[in-house]
């Protein structure tokens, strides 16, 4: 007979009940902040993003800790819009193995957009591209060119370009204030 914790995680993971053969269904990765990180999640991550299965796993474990944050914070929950264009991206090209983990890919878009959302709530309102710094971007990129564009032509595109950046370095830095106070346990493999 199942056990209840059993039959729960595979209700969890959308993974098939099956017998008690001693068939291992799925297992669990890590523990970050007592939340278990399964093998079927990082495989997702995987072939979504098309990584190796540690870069996954550590992808995955960040996502965990933006999410939580996130969550907290009621406006960065995503409307039901939100999280299917966030599914569809993830979908484009679909890879065909994640199609039978429809649950784990719906889980990932919920995730993403979170994290998107609050990102776009927290953080890009603090960044600030001054003038003389998309001319130093500029000037950079094109200062001995005479086939340069107009500043005016390219100028939208540099203040991307420079916000994207620092946008980038607050991600990381955030990451980095959340591990740091995280509780992740590993577990060795099978």
């Amino acid at each position: 007979m199942r056990s209840r914790a059993a039959v729960l995680v595979a209700l969890i993971v959308g993974l098939p009940l099956r017998p008690a053969t001693g068939e291992v269904i799925d297992r669990i990765v890590a523990v970050v902040d007592n939340r278990p990180v399964f093998l079927s999640e990082v495989r997702a991550v995987q072939l979504v993003r098309g990584t190796d299965e540690s870069v996954a796993r550590e992808a995955l474990i960040d996502e965990i800790l933006m999410y939580a944050e996130a969550r907290r914070y009621l406006p960065a929950r995503p409307t039901r819009d939100e999280q299917e264009r966030a599914r569809a991206s993830l979908e484009q090209p679909p890879p065909a193995e994640v199609h039978a983990e429809d649950a784990l890919l719906t889980a990932i878009a919920r995730r993403e957009a979170t994290i998107l959302k609050y990102v776009q709530l927290r953080f890009a309102p603090l960044i600030h591209v001054e003038d003389t710094e998309v001319i130093r971007a500029y000037d950079a990129r094109w200062a001995n060119d005479p086939l340069a564009p107009p500043l005016t032509q390219v100028r939208a595109d540099l203040i991307a370009e420079i916000t994207r950046g620092r946008l980038d370095a607050r991600i990381e830095s955030w990451v980095a204030q959340l591990r740091a106070v995280a509780s992740i346990r590993y577990n060795e493999g099978p």
